[in-house]
């Protein structure tokens, strides 16, 4: 991708809105979005480090599978229950789910992971059991 193409695709559209990239950084905080798929132009910012989605209503972690250089993730005081979606962020080195209702059966991965990429590799775990046609119910 050229320079051009790079300044091109360094910004998202939430509701109207534009909101930019800067220094690797995408702040998104407070802006009321429910899911994350309707992050317009998300799924261009492949070379995004840092994304904050902080104070939201989301309720699902999806639409991430992008940002494969994603190293921060921000998801505290949203709604999400189920840790899943995060499969492909494998360079994600910090993720903040604090203020979130994570579902009882799965708190208990934040005293048995020690890093974010423990939780990465649980989420991988995870999708590939449930996408098993072999696996017995």
């Amino acid at each position: 991708m050229t320079d051009e193409n790079m300044k091109r695709h360094n910004f998202v559209k939430v509701k109207g809105n534009t909101y930019h990239v800067k220094d690797n950084t995408l702040d998104l905080r407070n802006l009321g979005i429910i899911d994350i798929t309707e992050i317009e132009g998300l799924d261009k910012l492949t070379t995004l480090k840092v994304l904050i989605l902080r104070g939201n209503q989301i309720e699902e972690i999806k639409g991430l599978e992008h940002l494969i250089n994603l190293q921060e993730l921000d998801l505290r005081w949203n709604q999400i229950e189920e840790i899943k979606g995060l499969e492909t962020l494998t360079n994600l080195e910090k993720l903040e789910l604090w203020g979130n209702p994570i579902r009882e059966d799965e708190q208990h991965l934040f005293k048995k992971f020690e890093s974010a990429q423990d939780i990465v590799g649980y989420c991988q775990e995870k999708a590939r059991m449930t996408n098993d046609p072999d696996r017995k119910a």
